[in-house]
Order: structure tokens, then C-alpha cells, then sequence
């Protein structure tokens, strides 16, 4: 039988070699352990346990080992090798990370103040978060002060680590730290200590208006409520522009404004970090008289009416709450026709307020027509503005003439009786100077009737009255005068009725005049005068007649005396005998004046059956005077009665009954003499 001989393996590196176990103790220490190689020849053993994060590498104969010190929350990739004398086998190598732990190397934060009303706070991550960072809290507080508030927190994700703070006061110190946060807990930063500088003014009230006119407004301009520094000045703004700085009074007035506009005012104060302004205050000045009013466009000319156009003032000055269109009468004369009597002048207003049209540029404008003007006048015309201060008016507008017009009547020709030496005539002037309105200039003539007779043509339009001679007294004439002007048909005057006696038909009566001469007022002519004293003795001589009126038993009444025969006709008296008293008013036959003549040598006395006055001496009076004297007994009056009769009524008395029958006769007593 063949022998086998016993052979031992040449030693190699070991085999069967065990894998790296690692446990995370800490954040600073890793735990790792092996088994021994299974390889029974692999004798004697040692380890190597290398670190590639730190790039170290531990030897040693055991089989479990701790590194330290380690990084928090880091990443280690571990190797293990099991080597003898003669090589070495590595195992798998493995990753494993140190447990997280409180963030370190945080620091402080960076402030800065923006304003006095805003801090900007800046900070780092720290260098070791030792963990993830969850979130950075931003702390603050008054300095030195006790109470911590959180002013900000951010969140993941982290994109800017800042914040602005705007809760803060001017002039004011604070602090801030960072408070960082991972799932360990948190770390705080230092304090950073910051002041703010002053601020803008907070709270500026609007102006406190005192006063306010035309041209000038005066406002107080009260503190804001948060100086946030020491002012160093303050402005009124008025409209966006500066009015008005200052520093030490706060009243302020701002002059050289327009009437009735709108200002807006604006309070504005300021410190060294800036300035700050209140809210808008809307005024408006007080109103004015209007200006800039031109003068009115006359659009339409007619012979009794002008239209007329305006604008607004340029500047009203307030609310215009009448326009009064005005009409102003030049007198000029007029050749050809009598010169009128004429008041230059205002002489018509009429008020408007019709918007007719507005231009391409906004501008009003305004229309009116004036009425009842005269035809062929010249007129200026103006617009007066009127508003709550004034009225206004405008310029002038240019001289225009209204239109010629058919004439009219003003009224009724008049007379006066002229003069003459002719007892039996008379002669009339008719006078038509105040009997037309021309209303034009192109007379042709003027054509004078009497009683329907043309009795003048007149071509003269100057010419203005007639002297009509040889009338007879005691006869009504009538007379018309006649217009011919240009193209119109004739104008025909109010009728005339004219004698001597009556002087016109459209006035008073008044003395008579001669042809060219001026008449005179009624109460200035000397009839007017005459009578006035002769109704004076009138009434002074029924007084006395009152007075001294008889009795019943007076022998001159019928009923007492007894020679006195009612049906025997006539019986004288002396001279000496009581006459009874007359009145004293004149006697007037046919519309002239009367005086008595008596014959001082003869007595005169009625005839009751003739009813007539005869003389003594024969004659008798042919002027019958009123009949009717019932029969009584004629009283018979010596040339001394009949001096008391001159220019007297004749009256007598009887007695009817119980009662006295006093009776008044007109007519003449003797014959009548033209005075």
C-alpha cells in the first residue's frame, strides 16, 4: 500500500474576514466593532480602521474601537481591514453620521437704522448648524430693558437673512440678537445695539383757517402730533407751491390772491430727517365787484327794439346773479323837424340772464332785446354784472340809431287867443309843438283844417304853429293838423275845438297872449291874480251881508211896509233910506266883461211889469234880465244905491209865509261896455 504524506498550506492573507459594524453614540463618537477572520491559519491578527472624511487610520488587535472626537451631524465613511504577517483583507466599507447637536458659532447681527422710523437687521447662518436649522428668530427690546419680544421669525426655506423693522421710534436705542433653531434646540446670538436718528413728523393736522377775503387767507398751522425730532421748520403750501416758511410763528398769511378761487392748502413740518405734510384743505377767497365786463355786440337794430349779445366778465369774481342790459339816450337834432325836447341819459333797463350759445372755447354768451325804444334815436348801449358785492358795468358799445318809423301822436294840438283891436274878432294861434313823435327825418309837410277846411300847407317842418286872424266871438271852431313823413300816409291830429273863451282842449286854461308870446303859468297870469282878489271881496262882502242882514220888521221888506204896494207898480226912496246889501261878484254877458254906467243925475228903478231897469229920466236898458219876480213891489234906489250896485247881482226879497225868499239875478243892470 502506497503512503500519502501530510502537507501544510503556505500562510496567506486571511480569509472569512468580518464586515464593519458602527453605532452613532454621539455627535461627537462613533461606535464600531468586527468579528475575528474565519481562516484558522490566519494567525497572529491585527486590524486597521481608516476614516477617509478625517483621513486617519487606527491600528489595533481588537475587535470593536470608538472614535472621537467627532463633528456633530457629519458624515464618516469607514473602512476595516483584518491583516496577519503576511497581507491583508479589507471589508465593505460603510457611511454613518454623528448624531445633530445645538448649532454653534452663531453671530451677532447686523442693524442700521433706515430712518427714524425703520431698522434693517442682517445675520449669518452659524458656522456649525451641528443639525438642520429649522428656523431664525429675530428678538428685540428697548435697551437695557428686561422685556424681549420676538419682532420676527423666518421659516424655511431661507432666502434672505433679513428683516426691516418699522415699529420703532425715532430718537430710540434698541437691541436684537438671533435665536437659531434645529432639532436639537436652539442657539442665541449676542445683542446688537442700534439708535434711531429723528423721523419725519407724524400726524400733521390740516391748517386752522383764522381768516379769509378777497385777496388775502390767514391759518394757523398747529404741531403734529409726533414731532419725532426737533423742527426745523415748517411750510404752508398753497395750490403745490411754497407760500410761506418760517420757523418761529405759526400763523401765517398769504396775500395777493384772486377773488372767489379755490386754494388748496397743505401744512407741512420738518426735522433734520425729513419732512411730512397734512392732508389737502380746500378754500375759497371771499367775493368781489366783477371785472373784465366788455362791452355788449349789438346784433339786430329795429326802429323800437335792439338785440344785443355779451360775454361773462373775464373775471366774475364771484356768482354773477343778474346781467341789467341798459339803454343810454343821446339827444342830437334832427334838421328838418322841430328840435324835441329831450333828457340824454339812461333811460331803460332790462335784466337777463338767457344763455344763448357757447364758443368753440367754453366761453358763454349771453342775449337780450330791448323793447319800447324810440324810432330814429341814437343809443349807446352797455351790460352791467351784478353779484352779491357790486353791480358792474361795462364800456359802451357804439352809437347806433334805431330805425325810422310811421309817426305818432303825442297829443292834442293847443290854442292861444291873440290880442286885437277888434272888438267884434278874434284871432287863434294853433301851435302843434308837442303833437308829434317824427320818427324819422324825411318831413314832406304839415297841412292845418279848420272845420274840416284846409286852411294852411306848411312845408317848413320847423314851423310849428298858425295865426288863424279874423274869428268871430261867441263861435266853437274845430281844427286838425296833419303829418306827411317820407312814405307813410298822413297823420291826422286829435280834433281841436277852439273859441274865445276856451284856450285849449289838453291843459288848463291860461291868460291870453299875443301871437309870440310865452304863456304863462295859470297861476302867475294876471286874470288869474284879478280873481283870486276879486273871490276875496266876494266873500268879504257875504260876511258883512251876514252880518247886517234886516230883520222881519225892517221897512224895507215887503211884509212891513205898508207903502210899499204889491200890485201898483213903482216906489222911490231918498237917498237916506236903508239899502239892503248886495254881494260884489262880477257880471259877465256873453263871455266878456261888463261895467255899469249910471247917470248921477237920474234914479233908475225895475219896471215889474216890463221886467226891465229904467232911468228916471225915460231911458230904459234894452237887456231883459230874468223874469219871475211874483208879483212884489219894485224898491227903487237913489245914484248913491247904485254905487254900491256897480259890477253887482241884482236881488230882491219877499216874504212867502213865514219864510224869507232871497233870490241871486244874472245880467246886466245897465248897458254893457267892452272892457
Amino acid at each position: 500500500t502506497d503512503i500519502q504524506p501530510s502537507l501544510k498550506p503556505f500562510p496567506l492573507s486571511p480569509a472569512n474576514v468580518s464586515s464593519l459594524n458602527a453605532t452613532a453614540v454621539s455627535a461627537t463618537e462613533l461606535y464600531l466593532s468586527w468579528d475575528a477572520p474565519g481562516d484558522p491559519y490566519a494567525q497572529p491578527v491585527y486590524y486597521l480602521v481608516s476614516n477617509r472624511n478625517t483621513g486617519s487610520t487606527l491600528n489595533t488587535s481588537l475587535l470593536s474601537v470608538t472614535l472621537r472626537p467627532l463633528k456633530p451631524y457629519t458624515v464618516h465613511r469607514l473602512g476595516l481591514s483584518t491583516c496577519t504577517r503576511y497581507g491583508c483583507t479589507a471589508s465593505d466599507a460603510i457611511t454613518i453620521r454623528t448624531l445633530p447637536d445645538l448649532p454653534t458659532g452663531l453671530s451677532d447681527p447686523v442693524a442700521s437704522a433706515l430712518n427714524g422710523r425703520s431698522i434693517s437687521v442682517m445675520w449669518n447662518p452659524p458656522a456649525s448648524p451641528n443639525g438642520i436649522i429649522s428656523s431664525y428668530d429675530v428678538e428685540k427690546r428697548l435697551f437695557r430693558n428686561a422685556t424681549v419680544e420676538i419682532a420676527f421669525t423666518l421659516q424655511l426655506p431661507f432666502s434672505v437673512l433679513s428683516f426691516a423693522d418699522d415699529a420703532v421710534e425715532p430718537i430710540t436705542m434698541y437691541e436684537y440678537r438671533i435665536v437659531v433653531t434645529n432639532e436639537v434646540g436652539s442657539t442665541r446670538s449676542g445683542w446688537t445695539i442700534i439708535r434711531t436718528p429723528e423721523g419725519v413728523p407724524m400726524g400733521v393736522p390740516v391748517p386752522d383757517l383764522q381768516s379769509i377775503t378777497k385777496s388775502r387767507i390767514t391759518a394757523n398751522l398747529p404741531l403734529p402730533g409726533n414731532l419725532n425730532g426737533v423742527v426745523t421748520g415748517f411750510k404752508l403750501y398753497v395750490n403745490s407751491s411754497t407760500a410761506v416758511l418760517g420757523t418761529e410763528n405759526q400763523l401765517v398769511t398769504i396775500s395777493n390772491l384772486a377773488a372767489f378761487t379755490q386754494y388748496g392748502l397743505v401744512s407741512s413740518f420738518c426735522t433734520a430727517a425729513g419732512c411730512s405734510n397734512s392732508t389737502l384743505l380746500v378754500v375759497r377767497t371771499s367775493e368781489d365787484a366783477p371785472t373784465g365786463l366788455s362791452a355788449p355786440l349789438i346784433v339786430g337794430v329795429e326802429s323800437r327794439s335792439v338785440t344785443i349779445r355779451w360775454r361773462p366778465p373775464a373775471q366774475p369774481n364771484g356768482i354773477i346773479t343778474r346781467y341789467t342790459v341798459q339803454a343810454l339816450k343821446v339827444c342830437s337834432p334832427v334838421s328838418g323837424i322841430p328840435e324835441r325836447v329831450c333828457q340824454p341819459g339812461l333811460i331803460q333797463t332790462t335784466e337777463s340772464n338767457r344763455i344763448v350759445s357757447a364758443d368753440g372755447h367754453g366761453s358763454l354768451q349771453y342775449k337780450s332785446t330791448l323793447l319800447q325804444l324810440l324810432p330814429f334815436t341814437q343809443y349807446y348801449f352797455r351790460v352791467e354784472a351784478s353779484n352779491s358785492i357790486a353791480a358792474v358795468a361795462s364800456g359802451n358799445s357804439s352809437l347806433h340809431t334805431t330805425s325810422i318809423a310811421p309817426p305818432d301822436i303825442l297829443q292834442s294840438p293847443v290854442y292861444m287867443v291873440a290880442k286885437t283891436s277888434n272888438a267884434e274878432a278874434v284871432d287863434f294861434v294853433i301851435d302843434w309843438s308837442s303833437t308829434f313823435q317824427y320818427n324819422g327825418n324825411q318831413f314832406v309837410r304839415y297841412v292845418v283844417r279848420e272845420d274840416g277846411e284846409t286852411v294852411a300847407i306848411i312845408a317848413d317842418g320847423v314851423q310849428t304853429s298858425v295865426t288863424l286872424s279874423g274869428r268871430s266871438y261867441g263861435r266853437n271852431y274845430s281844427y286838425t293838423v296833419s303829418l306827411k313823413m317820407g312814405p307813410y300816409a298822413e297823420l291826422d291830429s286829435p280834433v281841436l275845438f277852439a273859441s274865445e273863451e276856451i284856450l285849449s282842449t289838453t291843459q288848463a286854461p291860461t291868460e291870453t297872449v299875443a301871437v309870440g308870446e310865452v304863456s304863462k303859468p295859470v297861476h302867475e297870469t294876471p286874470g288869474f291874480i284879478v280873481g283870486m282878489v276879486l273871490l276875496g271881496l266876494i266873500i268879504l262882502l257875504v260876511a258883512l251881508f251876514c252880518l247886517h242882514r234886516p230883520s222881519r220888521n225892517n221897512p224895507l221888506s215887503f211884509a212891513s211896509n205898508p207903502e210899499l204896494d204889491r200890485s201898483d207898480g213903482v216906489r222911490s226912496y231918498s237917498p237916506h233910506e236903508p239899502l239892503r246889501p248886495m254881494s260884489a261878484s262880477p257880471n259877465r254877458y256873453n263871455n266878456r266883461r261888463v261895467q255899469k254906467k249910471a247917470d248921477p243925475s237920474a234914479n233908475n228903478f225895475w219896471d215889474a211889469g216890463r221886467s226891465r231897469m229904467s232911468a228916471e229920466d225915460g231911458s230904459s236898458d234894452a237887456h231883459l234880465v230874468k223874469a219871475g219876480l211874483h208879483g212884489h213891489g219894485l224898491n227903487v234906489y237913489n245914484e248913491g244905491s247904485f254905487d254900491s250896485w256897480d259890477g253887482a247881482e241884482a236881488r230882491h226879497s219877499h216874504r212867502r209865509g213865514d219864510d224869507e225868499d232871497v233870490r241871486a239875478y244874472e245880467g246886466p243892470l245897465l248897458k254893457d261896455t267892452l272892457i
